[in-house]
């Protein structure tokens, strides 16, 4: 738990770096996420402001500047995080809101609120409803990204949210079997008759870290094939996704790729998994030599002969050099 022993600022960005990089590699949009100062502050021992407000308000200061600089820096879409509204409703209630409206106050840029009930593997149990929701339609964010899938959540409720674009939640976290998109596109049907088909994102309930890498690859297929069945008759359907009837609901679309529907078909992700693939068995072979190093130089294993001829190599520029 972090510990508040003194003002909270924010000397200097956290995130802006990697928003540089991600632009200056990718012409599809951005989205960065940062927690939210209610979040923050419901985590926080406070030995310092004493007042519950007070912290959050200070947290909110401080993220509103990351989130200027981040959309500086070439975002396209910043997303604060915040399940403690959920879990916390009536402090939330209190200054919560405020609090969150403190942090976009003055942004210029698509912003996004996300609420959830805590990561699948670690929460099992959920409720069918949202403690917290209704009331994000004064907050001043644009999106708002919520979970459906697991919860099997009562989605009359977005009916409140009007105006707001929604990230629908369609993926469940909890099981690493793959849906079909046509049980992912039933997911996203329930939302409608609530939403207007243009104001629904097609997303994961929240974050994928817990599951394997295939079923995390297979889900997000089946969440972009959703995305496709539910287009115009007109679209052809993404690659893998199961032959079904295509509704006439325009504008649904998915969260892969940047919020607007691209479908990179089995053998796009394919590169993409193999580049990873790539990427991770040389990372490997890297810290591998290091720990061999590491342990050489204490003496305890002797050097494989590929390395030893590299490192008198390397040894001999370095002499060469001096």
């Amino acid at each position: 738990m972090a510990r508040v022993t003194g003002p909270i600022s924010r000397p200097h960005p956290i995130q802006v770096e990697d928003v540089k990089f991600l632009r200056a590699n990718t012409d599809h949009q951005i989205k960065v996420t940062v927690p939210g100062p209610f979040t923050m502050s419901q985590q926080a021992q406070d030995d310092f402001y004493g007042d519950p407000q007070a912290l959050a308000f200070a947290y909110a200061d401080a993220v509103n500047a990351e989130v200027v600089d981040l959309f500086a820096a070439g975002a396209d879409i910043v997303q604060l995080d915040e399940p403690y509204l959920q879990a916390r409703p009536e402090p939330a209630r209190q200054y919560g809101l405020s609090a969150l409206n403190r942090a976009l106050d003055g942004v210029l840029g698509t912003t996004a609120v996300h609420l959830c009930f805590g990561y699948a593997a670690i929460i099992h149990e959920r409720p069918s409803g949202y403690s917290f929701l209704p009331e994000l339609a004064d907050c001043s964010c644009d999106q708002i990204s919520i979970e459906t899938a697991q919860s099997n959540l009562d989605t009359a409720v977005l009916a409140e949210l009007t105006g707001k674009t929604i990230i629908l939640g369609g993926i469940d976290l909890s099981d690493p079997v793959v849906e079909t998109a046509e049980t992912v596109a039933d997911r996203v049907r329930r939302a409608l008759p609530y939403v207007a088909p243009d104001k629904v994102i097609v997303a994961t309930d929240c974050g994928m870290k817990y599951l394997p890498r295939q079923s995390a690859l297979g889900k997000m297929q089946a969440m972009s094939g959703a995305a496709q069945l539910l287009q115009p008759s007109s679209a052809e359907p993404a690659a893998g996704a199961q032959s079904a009837d295509r509704e006439q609901v325009p504008g649904v679309t998915s969260g892969l790729l940047g919020g607007a529907f691209r479908a990179p078909g089995k053998a796009g992700l394919t590169m993409a998994v193999q580049r990873g693939k790539q990427q991770a068995a040389e990372h490997r072979q890297v810290l591998g030599e290091m720990q061999l190093l590491l342990l050489f130089r204490l003496g305890r294993v002797g050097l494989p002969e590929s390395m030893s001829g590299k490192r008198r190599r390397d040894q001999g520029g370095s002499k060469r050099k001096r």
